[in-house]
């Protein structure tokens, strides 16, 4: 009896000893750093000062400028429009601009890209214009990532032209409408066609005339994209909702198919087993 106490007791002893060495390895390991946290965002977002943006005036002020278009709130949105708008003529500013869209393309920053792109297209200047046109024409990967099937760079420069074709349409002029036009009716990516479909239609104010004019261009397969729905600000759910009902019935085609009743198997019938009558034996 007294053998047994004495191994439990060496048992517990050598258990005593490996937790404290493993609360102290977990000790040693612990990184010790005397730095505080950081900012949150949020408090960092609070504390900028809004409508203050950067000067653009030099090629030194663009990257500066694309910077805080990025961070900029939605609230800033006329600032940005004013401040770009003032450097409409400004070469050098333009210039950097579109080797600021293909630098950061190369670097694969694509959300950079497609802000700069942005900028570009808000300026409505005619060097910018041309840059835009060249980036609508560029030809897509064919090779790259496969996911699920898709080229995901193919995509993403789809995206890009998509953006591009806005800033064409945004010209709002017939000199930048024929290009325009010809991506509709030619460009290989339905994506970029639908997109130059509705910035044509968007800029033209969704008139018949807009669309009478398209129709001589459009694709028999993207005929339906002339009638696309979309909702423009102010408009209250009820308004959309009874506009893309028109739709629908128009093009039954592009609805969910009506849910049809599955026809299941009539299951066997379980005949119940005498046991289950009988009430269970006591204890």
């Amino acid at each position: 009896m007294r053998k047994q106490s004495r191994q439990s007791l060496v048992i517990l002893v050598m258990l005593i000893a490996l937790a404290l060495s493993s609360t102290s390895c977990i000790k040693e390991v612990k990184p010790q750093t005397s730095e505080k946290p950081g900012p949150s965002p949020s408090k960092i977002l609070a504390e900028r000062e809004l409508n203050r943006p950067p000067l653009l005036r030099t090629k030194g002020d663009v990257p500066i400028f694309v910077d805080w278009a990025g961070k900029s709130f939605v609230r800033e949105r006329e600032t940005a429009r004013k401040a770009i708008t003032e450097a409409r003529e400004n070469r050098d500013v333009v210039s950097a601009l579109t080797e600021e869209a293909d630098r950061s393309q190369e670097i694969n920053d694509y959300s950079r890209t497609l802000l700069v792109l942005s900028i570009l297209g808000e300026m409505k200047n005619e060097q910018g214009a041309k840059y835009l046109l060249d980036f609508v024409r560029r030809p897509l990967p064919e090779k790259g990532t496969i996911v699920d099937g898709e080229i995901i760079e193919r995509t993403l420069q789809e995206m890009l032209q998509a953006k591009a074709v806005d800033g064409l349409a945004y010209m709002r002029s017939p000199e930048w409408d024929a290009p325009v036009e010809r991506v509709i009716a030619s460009h290989p990516s339905r994506v970029v066609r639908a997109e130059a479909i509705s910035a044509f239609m968007w800029n033209h104010g969704d008139s018949r005339e807009a669309r009478r004019e398209l129709s001589e261009y459009v694709r028999k397969e993207d005929l339906i994209l002339l009638d696309r729905v979309r909702r423009v600000k102010g408009e209250s759910a009820d308004v959309f909702n009874r506009r893309l009902k028109v739709f629908l019935k128009e093009h039954p085609e592009v609805g969910p198919p009506d849910p049809q009743k599955k026809n299941r198997p009539e299951r066997p019938k379980i005949e119940k087993s005498k046991s289950f009558e009988q009430l269970p034996p006591k204890f």
